[in-house]
């Protein structure tokens, strides 16, 4: 995956990870240059089909503050694909960054935008680099979900409506 290294500058920069887990024989690639600026981050790569293997099967170790995941999923089925981002999302990372090629640049395995955001990731960007179009799809649980405007406390209660409609 010939992506430019600076992509995921700006996202990095404002987590600020003492711990990235690069997933794919991509993903490294895509972080080492803010590891190397920044010391004290611990860079920890699965880049083979067997150590990504181990890192879905083993028990959690621990729980990294970055995960990323770029030029694994489209090599794979997408049930495969599917219990890495799961396992990445629910218990490695705190903060999720998914790299595919669009369907269009893709290989045999193609990830459509509903297979990915079903994960709940959200559509960061597309970037473009060496004439193949990349999607970018992110996770934090902090801003995962938008408290629905229906889940406030004014629409709780109407006690100018009691008696007047059944409940």
């Amino acid at each position: 995956m010939p992506m430019r290294k600076d992509v995921l500058n700006p996202r990095l920069l404002a987590f600020a990870p003492r711990s990235i887990l690069a997933v794919g024989e991509s993903a490294g690639g895509l972080v080492a240059g803010y590891c190397a600026r920044h010391p004290g981050c611990e860079l920890v790569r699965a880049g083979s089909p067997e150590a990504i293997a181990a890192l879905v099967s083993a028990p959690a170790a621990r729980r990294y503050d970055f995960g990323i995941t770029a030029g694994y999923l489209e090599t794979v089925d997408k049930e495969t694909g599917g219990v890495l981002i799961a396992r990445l999302r629910d218990i490695l990372v705190r903060r999720l960054c998914v790299v595919v090629p669009d369907a269009g640049s893709a290989g045999e395995e193609s990830w459509t935008d509903a297979d990915i955001t079903a994960f709940g990731l959200s559509f960061l960007e597309r970037v473009q680099d060496a004439n193949v179009d990349y999607r970018i799809y992110g996770f934090d649980i902090a801003s995962y979900k938008k408290t629905p405007d229906w889940l406030n406390p004014r629409h709780w209660a109407h006690p100018e409506r009691w008696n007047k409609e059944r409940w």
